[in-house]
């Protein structure tokens, strides 16, 4: 769920006149504006309340009542952090900077100064009037509104390296803009650097070893560099650049600042929720901020999965399937409407889906105490779309329109659980069904309907996509999961027959493995109305010799090339006139051994992927198999073997699949953050079903065949199979040289043929 706007505080920074200090330092033009621009984007996009965004600044020309020295600034957090605590819990705090910024040798090696750093390591700090507010201080200071129940996100548009004075890039940024304080000074062509002292050091490259998170190895373009302030922290922070590197502000405002409220403004009606970690890519993705011009890399501190101005990670949103309303039509006592999700995405006839305008929602997250502003029940489902209906209301603001959020609140099958009762005592059988009977219906994943049946000859009808059996194991101590009749479920964890919260146990295993059967059923199924065969490559190649392992105990990682090219012919012109070109939207899945399910091309949550006729996605995206960790002791044995399905979902048009991502089994059941319920309150109970079975009328009909037209999809699935040898590869060590040797080669059964199939 999104922050209540109400519950937002802000604290804002800018200082442009610093007044003679800092050794005379010359004065930013920008800074001011930058907290007119972040005080706009909270009060209006956003809906702060005026009074919950507090400021102090230095403008040219006049001088405040009370300026943004470090001591002024270190109250106003307090006062306003008190505030946000006084609001009650789940409140958000919000710092900004905009100013000079610097980077000189650190005090902190110094046994009297608390002996924080290494000798020869930098302090970085902000330039508050009067004196810094150093990295240590502030980080002192964010940890505190943590331990204060406070979810934290600062951003700072300055320096944070010496190095650079004031002069400008262009000629004509010297005296003369005292005038311009929060005016446009574009017409100037001015860029200026926030930094304030020149410094030998400051150019120096930080040690890669310091690097934080994820580099180009896989394709990522946001590199945390770790710095006393740049250190893992239970806040999210948003830097204008790198520590060793300069912000610059041109056109009367800071680059970082400028850009910063163009993406916020853009992604706020995303109709998936936005994380921090695909809010920095959006910025430096479409700003070109890393240009010629403006050579600096933002960079972002904390959990790149923390929702943006949201209090959970996404984890809190696993499963959650989002769409929105992309054509309506009005009928007789009813209104038809065509929602973006489909058969592709797991959606089914009789599915109902909430819907809602999108002021109710906030960077993808619903606003607290919203209510649905109407209901649609799923009449006709194609590949990526679906045709709902819409009982019209006498209230015009309900009625639906093109652009609202869909999101999916009730599936209309459940999932079907046989439980073999022949060697399960009565007592056991009886607490079990008691206890099952008492569980609260969760509507997205209703508990699963529990059958149990005593005669072993008799095989249970399958009669959804996920059903599943649990039979007694053979001792009689435990229920175990099988995937039919006969076949055990791997890795999956058995359920002791004394454990009072068996039945609760089980309904979150089966909730865990629902989806995951979804989308290998989604895999395996053919579907022969789809005339569409698109031309492509699709390979997985193992990389010999990568990332092994010399310890006994320790298993290697085992590394794969990935290779998707669409093999299309390029569109041809003709008469000035191109063809359409034959592009392919892809979205590559991991379903790893203990049923997660990762999104690992494009980055996680992130829309699928074009692909060019001729192109191919980047030759150096590579997929590490590792072990899980609940595996581990398992693997060290002789005929292990771990099973991972690569999965890519192919479409005619973009897309998003990230409802199917989910972390592994024994995660799930032991969760950091609780799933988000909000979207599954307050719907027909079940029995009250105000929208019954009925007969398609002619222009749904009509509709759904429009929409057959434009239906693309399918699935390319390949195979990969780890065994104990490949993650514990025998060595020979030479005792009297100390030189290793590999055996002679062998022939393992790493992966298997790929297999297409139609959805």
């Amino acid at each position: 769920m999104a922050v209540a706007p109400e519950k937002i505080f802000a604290v804002l920074i800018g200082i442009n006149n610093y007044r003679g200090q800092y050794n005379n330092v010359k004065n930013l033009y920008g800074c001011v504006k930058d907290v007119d621009i972040i005080d706009t984007l909270l009060t209006t996009t956003l809906r702060v309340p005026a009074g919950n965004v507090h400021t102090l600044t230095s403008p040219h020309g006049s001088t405040p009542e009370t300026l943004p020295t470090k001591t002024n600034v270190l109250a106003l957090i307090e006062e306003v952090a008190g505030r946000a605590v006084a609001s009650g819990p789940g409140a958000l705090f919000f710092l900004h900077y905009s100013g000079h910024g610097m980077r000189t040798k650190t005090i902190y090696h110094k046994p009297e100064n608390g002996g924080l750093k290494s000798a020869g390591a930098y302090d970085e700090g902000l330039c508050t009037l009067g004196e810094p507010l150093m990295d240590v201080e502030l980080s002192n200071v964010l940890d505190g509104l943590n331990e204060l129940g406070l979810t934290v996100f600062v951003s700072l548009d300055c320096c944070h390296s010496g190095g650079a004075d004031r002069d400008s890039l262009h000629s004509g940024s010297g005296g003369g803009h005292d005038a311009l304080d929060g005016h446009d000074a574009a017409g100037l062509e001015s860029v200026s650097i926030r930094c304030p002292f020149p410094d030998s050091d400051s150019d120096d490259e930080i040690d890669s070893g310091n690097e934080v998170g994820r580099g180009d190895g896989d394709g990522r373009n946001v590199i945390v560099q770790e710095s006393w302030l740049y250190r893992n922290r239970r806040h999210n922070l948003l830097a204008a650049c790198q520590p060793s590197e300069f912000a610059y502000e041109t056109g009367g405002r800071g680059t970082m600042t400028y850009h910063l409220d163009k993406t916020l403004t853009a992604l706020k009606d995303s109709i998936i929720p936005i994380t921090y970690d695909m809010l920095i890519t959006h910025l430096v993705s479409k700003s070109g901020i890393r240009n010629n011009i403006f050579p600096q890399q933002p960079m972002l501190l904390g959990n790149r999965n923390r929702l943006a101005f949201g209090t959970n990670t996404k984890s809190a949103l696993t499963g959650v399937m989002q769409g929105n309303v992309t054509k309506t039509k009005k009928e007789v006592g009813f209104t038809l409407v065509t929602i973006s999700r489909g058969a592709s995405h797991g959606v089914e006839v009789g599915d109902r889906f909430a819907l809602y305008r999108p002021d109710q929602f906030t960077f993808g997250l619903l606003n607290p105490d919203e209510e649905r502003a109407a209901e649609a029940i799923i009449l006709e489902v194609t590949n990526m779309t679906a045709a709902a209906r819409v009982p019209t209301t006498s209230n015009l603001a309900n009625i639906p329109k093109v652009g609202w959020f869909a999101v999916l609140v009730q599936r209309n099958h459940r999932p079907v659980i046989y439980v073999d009762t022949v060697n399960l005592s009565d007592q056991t059988a009886t607490r079990l069904q008691n206890s099952w009977r008492e569980l609260p219906e969760d509507l997205l994943r209703p508990t699963a309907d529990l059958r149990l049946h005593s005669d072993p000859d008799i095989v249970p009808e399958v009669t959804c996509p996920d059903t599943f059996y649990v039979k007694p194991s053979e001792d009689g101590t435990s229920l175990v999961v099988h995937k039919n009749n006969t076949e055990i479920m791997e890795n999956v964890p058995s359920l002791d027959h004394n454990d009072d919260s068996i039945a609760r146990t089980l309904s979150l295993i089966v909730q865990h493995l629902s989806p995951y059967q979804r989308l290998t059923n989604l895999a395996a199924r053919e579907d022969s109305t789809n005339p569409w065969n698109p031309r492509y490559e699709f390979e997985i190649k193992r990389i010999h010799d990568v990332n092994r392992s010399n310890s006994p105990t320790l298993p290697a990682k085992v590394q794969y090339g990935v290779v998707f090219k669409n093999t299309e012919p390029r569109p041809i012109r003709i008469l000035n006139q191109e063809e359409e070109a034959l592009t392919q939207f892809i979205t590559i899945f991991n379903l790893d051994p203990t049923y997660g399910i990762t999104q690992i091309f494009p980055d996680e949550g992130a829309d699928s992927f074009e692909v060019y006729p001729r192109e191919a996605i980047d030759p150096k995206f590579k997929l590490n198999i590792t072990v899980p960790p609940q595996l581990q002791a398992a693997s060290q044995q002789p005929g292990f073997q771990m099973h991972d399905k690569i999965i890519v979902l192919i479409s005619s048009k973009a897309t998003n699949f990230r409802h199917y991502s989910q972390p592994d089994l024994l995660a799930w059941l032991h969760p950091e953050d609780a799933r988000e319920d909000v979207f599954f309150k307050k719907i027909t109970p079940k029995g009250q079903n105000n929208m019954p079975s009925r007969q398609a009328t002619r222009a749904e009909e009509e509709e759904v065949q429009n929409l057959r037209s434009l239906d693309e999809f399918k699935v390319a699935t390949w195979d990969i199979i780890t065994t104990h040898e490949d993650l514990y590869p025998q060595v020979e060590t030479n005792t009297a040289n100390h030189t290793q040797h590999q055996p002679p080669s062998r022939v393992v059964p790493v992966i298997q043929p790929m297999v297409e199939a139609h959805a």
